[in-house]
């Protein structure tokens, strides 16, 4: 997916140790490029939030190196490109006793624009401009985040978490943000909620480690057929006119005295729970 267009994120053989003894990263790669949404998934503690700081600059790797635009994390060049980044951390650290407008004001002449209102208006927060920023909700609070990384145009969106603590209509907004972006924005997201992104690439993290690597395209019925000449898997996708495509094939299928043997609805949850259980199966055979 995306092969031939340009890499924005290189994380390449990173570990990462802290004290003595504790790894909370083994060896971790992953590439991420220019227009991919990229979704890293894992339990608490699995290494989500380190390998995002590690990406952008506030933490460095034990081994191994991450580059950024082809600029190697912690260099002189590299923060350079921050203007390039917009980033939402995990945690809601924002100075609470500043009103919405003045710290939306203030973020965006930091990055080098001026202009906010857009992205404000899409995220609801032009009701609350003249708000303190303690007299928000926790989900406020997330869009408020979010909308400090969307100034000045980003073309590269990191998300910690984007949907930490906040309520379904929050989630609805900020779900419609991420599907509205322009194609060649690449986002990078750790978070333990499916965001409701058209299309993406699902990194699943254990215990410091990509375990495994999908592509979810959304949910879709998967039919399995069996026929005198072999078994048949056959995709369901959610637009009509692959609907059309695939019923038109079973039914070619059938006629041709195949018989359905199961039909199995494929969802975010599904590939998560496949991708754990092989892991695991996988660490239960090593010698």
């Amino acid at each position: 997916m995306g092969e031939g267009r340009e890499v924005v994120v290189e994380v390449k053989n990173v570990s990462k140790y802290y004290g003595r003894g504790f790894q909370a990263l083994s060896n971790v790669s992953l590439t991420a490029r220019k227009g991919e949404r990229v979704v890293i998934v894992g339990p608490n503690g699995s290494g989500k939030t380190t390998l995002i700081k590690l990406i952008m600059g506030l933490s460095r790797p034990s081994s191994g190196y991450i580059e950024v635009f082809g600029a190697r994390v912690g260099s002189r060049r590299y923060d350079s490109m921050r203007r390039r980044i917009g980033y939402m951390p995990e945690k809601t650290t924002l100075p609470l006793e500043v009103k919405v407008e003045d710290y939306l004001c203030v973020v965006s002449s930091i990055r080098g624009c001026s202009d906010y209102s857009e992205v404000t208006q899409a995220l609801g927060l032009h009701r609350v401009y003249n708000r303190r920023i303690s007299a928000l909700s926790q989900g406020y609070k997330r869009r408020l985040l979010l909308a400090a990384a969307l100034t000045c145009n980003p073309e590269l969106l990191v998300l910690d978490e984007p949907y930490a603590n906040v309520d379904i209509e929050s989630k609805i907004v900020i779900d419609e943000i991420l599907n509205t972006l322009p194609y060649d924005v690449t986002v990078l997201v750790a978070s333990h909620i499916r965001p409701s992104l058209e299309r993406f690439r699902l990194l699943l993290m254990v215990s410091g480690q990509i375990v495994s690597e999908l592509t979810y395209e959304g949910e879709y019925a998967e039919l399995t057929l069996t026929c005198n000449s072999g078994t048949y898997k056959l995709k369901v996708a959610q637009s009509k006119s692959d609907y059309r495509d695939t019923i038109t094939k079973i039914n070619s299928l059938i006629d041709s005295e195949c018989r359905i043997q199961d039909i199995s609805v494929v969802t975010f949850e599904k590939l998560l729970y496949e991708a754990l259980k092989k892991h695991r199966s996988n660490l239960a055979t090593l010698p």
